[in-house]
């Protein structure tokens, strides 16, 4: 990082003075040259809240130009330099690679554009010269293991999403950063290369991509003890003048209208809610308790079964005088069979002393079973239970639920995390 300097103010000063301050600034440059990280300040909170963060899970859900990959990259130099290399300001941030190597490694989306396009280069502007081996990043930075040494004995891997997930076991790590969402099942070989050293995720990103896992295992828990999630705003880098920040979000996305769900992202990091949402706030807004017993057996229920190749979920509904629907409970079997399914159905009917349900079955399951050439819905009825087939339109069916909903007609039992979850991802 350079400092801004106003020559006009310097050419203005007197003689003495202004050798004085060309003196100053030459010794500020040298020492920016040598060690950048003297010239790293957080900007704002948030960004202090990041670097100050020490849960196992750290997120930074960021609008565009907030800094994400420069705190990911500082971030990550903190814990693999010594003490020695660090800034007085920066030290309380420091976790790891005290008197012993640190262990990292940086996963981005690709090798070309991101990796060699931006991760490397923020590296090279940001590290301290005297800590890389050689003292040089070109001789520091392994382009064949695409691994960055550092002289204490430190190393930082990076690697892309394009890589396959056998490519991210090996040595145990302090740390894994995650330049914008990482697809689950690379993070969880990565989460497991943390657990010798009880090491930290560190997720920066603006989340563009919407509704999905991170949304749905970090930002929906961001209360739990164990996840930090800071927001930043663009507005957040004070170095960004307005007219260049307005013009690019609307370049970026398609339009000035500050409530579009893209530009809300861009912006200020707020999950997007766009592509296809059907239910874009899920279920939050017919909600209830989960009923009594007694309420129960006053409703007529119908038994909703939908049987997949791996995942079969049920969901309980009961229907009121005034045909409001009640969605009660709901089970989620994987990897079953349909004896598993009747038994789970029935298990479940007990519970709530159901007698007589009816049963409304997907129409595929009379789609014939990959294992025993019997379809599920012949099997169902070998088993004693005998299910109708449902309408399969998707169009009517959303239709059907939203005038419901706006009717104050459909309610979902809080208990119901699988289907509310669900209704916060289903788009068409």
């Amino acid at each position: 990082m350079r400092f801004k300097v106003d020559e006009a103010t310097i050419a203005a000063l007197p003689e003495a003075e202004r050798k004085e301050a060309q003196e100053l600034l030459a010794e500020i440059d040298k020492v920016l040259t040598e060690n950048p990280l003297h010239g790293f300040h957080p900007h704002s909170v948030p960004q202090r809240e990041f670097f100050e963060a020490r849960t196992p899970i750290q997120a930074a859900f960021a609008g565009n130009r907030f800094g994400k990959s420069a705190s990911l990259v500082v971030k990550s130099l903190v814990q693999l330099v010594d003490e020695v290399d660090l800034p007085d300001h920066l030290l309380p941030y420091k976790v790891w690679g005290k008197g012993e190597p640190c262990f990292g490694r940086i996963v981005v989306p690709d090798l070309t554009a991101t990796l060699e396009g931006v991760m490397l280069a923020a590296f090279r502007k940001w590290s301290p010269k005297a800590a890389l081996r050689g003292s040089r990043f070109d001789q520091a930075w392994d382009k064949q293991r695409r691994m960055l040494n550092f002289k204490n004995g430190s190393w930082l891997q990076m690697t892309t999403y394009e890589m396959d997930v056998d490519k991210f076991g090996g040595a145990a790590l302090h740390f894994v950063g995650y330049d914008e969402p990482p697809p689950q099942d690379i993070r969880n070989e990565c989460m497991m290369r943390l657990i010798d050293y009880g090491g930290f995720e560190m997720f920066a990103m603006t989340p563009l991509m919407g509704i999905g896992w991170i949304y749905r295992n970090i930002w929906k828990r961001r209360e739990h003890p164990h996840i930090t999630v800071i927001r930043g705003s663009i507005h957040d880098n004070p170095t960004l003048d307005q007219t260049s920040k307005e013009r690019a979000l609307t370049e970026l996305s398609g339009t000035d209208d500050p409530n579009d769900p893209e530009r809300r992202a861009r912006e200020t990091g707020e999950f997007a809610h766009f592509g296809g949402m059907v239910y874009p706030d899920g279920f939050n807004g017919c909600l209830m308790d989960p009923p009594s017993l007694d309420r129960v057996r006053g409703w007529d229920i119908v038994i909703g079964i939908d049987p997949g190749l791996r995942n079969a979920a049920f969901v309980w509904v009961g229907f009121d005088q005034d045909h409001r629907a009640f969605v009660f409970d709901e089970q989620l079997l994987q990897d079953r069979t349909p004896t598993d399914y009747v038994k789970a159905i029935r298990s479940t009917n007990a519970k709530w002393g159901i007698a007589n349900p009816l049963y409304v079955i997907d129409p595929s399951a009379r789609n014939r079973s990959l294992v025993n050439a019997e379809s599920v819905e012949a099997e169902f009825q070998r088993l004693g239970i005998y299910p109708i087939s449902g309408q399969n339109q998707v169009e009517p069916g959303v239709q059907q639920i939203r005038r419901r909903i706006a009717n104050k007609m459909f309610y979902v039992s809080k208990d119901c995390r699988g289907l509310r979850d669900e209704a916060e991802e289903y788009r068409v």
